[in-house]
């Protein structure tokens, strides 16, 4: 602005003074009307958070209470059960009524045999009913989760056990099964309470009637167990993001990454197999804020007209031009606080540059304008490329693609790009404005899951073609030595395997040779099989189980942190001190007990696998050594 000391102003200064109160204006104008629209949007996200937070919270807290209450009255029942009171006039349907109480969550309580038949149940409607066995047993696919030794099935379209032995389905009722078994005298009876799922709905409906907001229970496997008021978004991609964002911290939420109008409140616990979600179309539940951002855009509108039509028609003119200035400023302001961003002339030299883009280049802001933009080219791409997107924005027409540049310092930067071009009050493109986002790290990760994939496909592949004779035990079917140096030499021959974890178990049965002694090399025999084929169902389809001779086994466990290694083989420990050898011949099954040694590498390539056998042979003498029955781990980092 001119500094005139004179005290007549000049028609050229009043001009330039109205120009100057007009665009102050209309600043305040707009800044105000922005500064309102953004708190009425702040304060919708943080309330619908906050709100969804705490209805999860209730919605968890009510679930949890529930579910533990069937545990509970499971685990009473079962600790009453005995086989005498396993008739009509003891166990009574009024008797499983009382023991149910109040409890809306319960629709029935019965007692069923191994078989599947309904012995008692407090609906006598059930009584005498068969349901398959399948649908209890511990590796059934129907079970969706479990509490201790309780076990829940997969929510069902019956209204009780009596429909569902008949398979008539209810087109308003549900039910989740709940299984606890009872072993009493050589029987097996199995507790079932069926619970009531639209008992869990009447309490969802009663906390949010919104059907913009879904309610899903996931299980750990990512299956979604029950829901209310469902979107349209992907159960799949929700449990993705939904996974990683619980091993950060277990209550929080998210925006769905392929559709961010879709907020995700969740809320686990560690100690429960249950994920609470709450998933808001957020696109529909702004919709009670439309008003309010009409009035203050109304408001907004109002002064600028008011404004304009103080001024003359060359005022106004200016004003527009200096509205238009402001608001292009306004919105940039607010894209490149998150966006990379860079304006460049018609020949592609960079006039300005955000600070976000010369963080990720790693150049200054002295070293980028004036420079063409080739200053960026990686060289990598096709120039087909960067001629389609000359040949758009000659037209006029915005460009979208993606690309890698690199940095100062010579490292990949993989950008998805914008390019806008901005025109002037006669529409002509005077300069272009290039919003970055940098995706470097999302296909790193991408690169990283599909070698990922490749290594366990490999060592998949790998393992089927151990499958031949020449590699093969033919006691136990499983590897022989000649199939584990065969394994050996196939990982060798994989670089990309060289950079894996690997854990190897050294596994041997206790007082193998009493066993032989005591009941013949026949019934020895039955004991490796057995066991053999129970581990053999145990391990992942990557995994390999040798027979190294006798009564000795190893177990390869590529990409097996030591922790999982452990955990596994403290399973297997358990698992075969349980487990019941029948003998032919004999009326007494056999009991074994295996000691196993643990060896683990965070890298294959820094330890050999003759070399990881020797340690894990050296911790498997510790646990012989320590009492048998037990795991020893030796670590080799």
């Amino acid at each position: 602005m001119d500094t005139n000391t004179s005290m007549r102003l000049k028609p050229q200064q009043v001009r330039r003074l109205g120009v100057a109160v007009g665009l102050a204006l209309l600043i305040l104008v707009w800044s105000s009307y922005f500064f309102a629209y953004q708190s009425v949007q702040n304060s919708f996200t943080k309330s619908t958070e906050s709100a969804l937070a705490s209805e999860t919270t209730l919605l968890e807290d009510h679930l949890e209470r529930s579910l533990n209450l069937v545990t509970t009255i499971l685990l009473t029942m079962g600790e009453m059960t005995n086989i005498t009171m396993v008739t009509p006039d003891v166990l009574t349907p009024e008797e499983l009524q009382r023991a149910i109480g109040n409890s809306h969550v319960i629709r029935s309580l019965s007692l069923i045999d191994s078989a599947g038949l309904v012995l008692t149940s407090s609906n006598p409607g059930n009584i005498g009913k068969t349901i398959s066995p399948d649908s209890f047993s511990d590796d059934s696919h129907d079970i969706t989760w479990r509490i201790g030794k309780v076990r829940f099935g997969e929510v069902l379209p019956y209204r009780d056990i009596s429909d569902w032995s008949q398979e008539r389905t209810s087109p308003t009722q549900q039910l989740m099964p709940a299984f606890y078994s009872v072993d009493q005298d050589g029987k097996q009876l199995i507790w079932v309470a069926t619970i009531n799922i639209s008992f869990f709905e009447n309490v969802w409906s009663r906390i949010d009637h919104n059907p913009a907001v879904e309610i899903a229970i996931f299980n750990y496997t990512g299956k979604k167990v029950m829901n209310h008021h469902a979107q349209p978004v992907s159960t799949a991609e929700v449990f993705k993001q939904l996974s990683s964002a619980i091993s950060y911290q277990d209550i929080g939420s998210f925006y769905l990454a392929q559709d961010d109008n879709f907020l995700v409140v969740y809320r686990s616990d560690s100690q429960s197999p249950m994920i609470v979600t709450s998933i808001a179309n957020m696109d529909t539940l702004s919709a009670d804020t439309v008003q309010t951002r009409e009035f203050l855009l109304l408001i907004a509108t109002l002064g600028s007209l008011l404004i304009v039509g103080v001024l003359s028609a060359l005022y106004r003119l200016y004003i527009r031009q200096a509205r238009a200035a402001v608001m292009s400023d306004n919105l940039l302001a607010g894209i490149t606080t998150h966006l990379l961003m860079t304006r460049s002339d018609l020949r592609g030299r960079i006039e300005d540059v955000n600070e976000p883009m010369l963080a990720a280049t790693g150049y200054s802001r002295a070293e980028l304008l004036g420079k063409d933009h080739k200053i960026l080219n990686s060289g990598l791409e096709k120039p087909e490329l960067f001629e389609h997107m000359w040949k758009t924005l000659a037209a006029g027409e915005i460009w979208r693609g993606t690309f890698r540049n690199k940095t100062k310092s010579g490292e990949l930067l993989w950008l998805t790009a914008t390019i806008i071009p901005f025109r002037n009050e006669w529409g002509d493109t005077t300069h272009y404005i290039s919003l970055y986002s940098d995706i470097t790290q999302a296909i790193r990760l991408s690169q990283e899951y599909e070698r990922e994939k490749a290594a366990r496909l490999t060592l998949e592949s790998l393992n089927q073609k151990l499958r031949s004779e020449a590699t093969l035990d033919p006691l136990t079917q499983v590897a022989n030595r000649r199939g584990l140096d065969e394994f050996v030499r196939e990982m060798n021959e994989q670089k990309d395997l060289a950079r894996m974890s690997l854990a190897v178990l050294m596994i041997d049965i206790d007082h193998f040779k009493q066993i032989n002694d005591t009941w013949g090399h026949g019934v020895g025999d039955v004991v490796l099989q057995t066991l053999a084929e129970k581990w053999s169902g145990a391990i992942r389809s990557s995994d390999l189980l040798v027979r190294l001779g006798g009564e000795e086994f190893a177990l390869i466990l590529p990409r097996t942190p030591r922790i999982s290694a452990e955990r596994i083989a403290e399973k297997l420990c358990a698992q075969t001190a349980s487990q019941l050898i029948e003998i032919a011949d004999s009326d007494q099954p056999l009991r074994v007990t295996i000691s196993i040694g643990v060896a683990y590498a965070a890298h294959v390539a820094d330890q050999t696998i003759d070399a990881l056998l020797s340690q894990a042979d050296d911790a498997l003498y510790a646990a012989k050594s320590g009492g048998r029955n037990k795991v020893v781990t030796l670590s080799v980092d």
